[in-house]
């Protein structure tokens, strides 16, 4: 492996050297190409997938908290008397809220890259499962009024507890355990390392290979039901039912 060329920048290669580029597009092509090789080295690939996780970890806290934190939000509402305030309040609180959870299931998709597996260590079946979770609740918030409903949005409340959870579980006691960053800040003696060592063999993606793929296969088809839901809705309850109202209502002679 560390022998071969890489395919990606073989191909830039070839593009480079076949093309005939003008004097303006070439200095363009160039940063792109010095930009892909850059990127494209492995070292930098798990740099990235790391700031990513990390970032993952973030927003998980932050749906949390703003769902949680529901009930502060509708007091503060109440007390606005300028319709143009309250109006801009709920939307920054829905941006926040429902573009947060969306934003975890778009950057959590690459927990269903079965090569990431390999190249960092992955909470399994934490993170992935996390995702799912997130998941189901973006297609709750898509198919049913979780803000006029306080079933659904208690329902809400419990899959992001439960997502935020998992992946937060994972990331600390897996991502970042220390025999993994190989600090150890809590080493009095081996023995103290113990449930470390435990965690890191079996729910570290690189060293249980087994459970990795065993999670990517069970989560993956739950992510992609959830994907697959969501888009039979968008075009069955939503753009069909309105360019069928919208169809009424430009019939001749009404």
């Amino acid at each position: 492996m560390a022998g071969r060329p890489n395919p990606f920048i073989k191909t830039f290669k070839k593009i480079k050297n076949s093309l005939i580029i003008n004097g303006f597009m070439m200095p363009i092509f160039n940063m792109l190409f010095d930009t892909a090789i850059i990127y494209t080295q492995s070292s930098n690939t798990i740099n990235i997938a790391n700031w990513i996780l990390i970032i993952i970890s973030v927003l998980s806290v932050i749906a949390l908290s703003v769902q949680t934190g529901r009930s502060y939000y509708v007091r503060k509402l109440r007390k606005f008397n300028n319709l143009l305030t309250t109006d801009m309040w709920m939307l920054f609180y829905l941006l926040i809220k429902d573009a947060n959870i969306f934003l975890i299931v778009f950057i959590g998709s690459i927990m269903f890259w079965p090569a990431i597996y390999g190249f960092i260590p992955i909470a399994v079946p934490f993170a992935p499962l996390a995702i799912d979770f997130f998941a189901i609740a973006g297609l709750l918030i898509i198919t049913t009024d979780v803000d006029e409903n306080s079933f659904y949005n208690s329902i809400l409340s419990v899959l992001t507890a439960i997502g935020a959870a998992l992946y937060l579980a994972g990331f600390i006691f897996v991502t970042q355990n220390p025999i993994t960053s190989k600090i150890l800040l809590l080493a009095s003696s081996p023995h103290s390392l113990s449930i470390w060592y435990f965690i890191n063999a079996n729910f570290n993606s690189l060293n249980n290979p087994v459970l990795a793929m065993w999670s990517f296969n069970i989560c993956f088809s739950i992510f992609l039901a959830c994907g697959v839901l969501a888009t039979l809705y968008s075009f069955k309850g939503g753009i069909f039912k309105r360019l069928a109202k919208q169809k009424e209502i430009l019939k001749p002679g009404q």
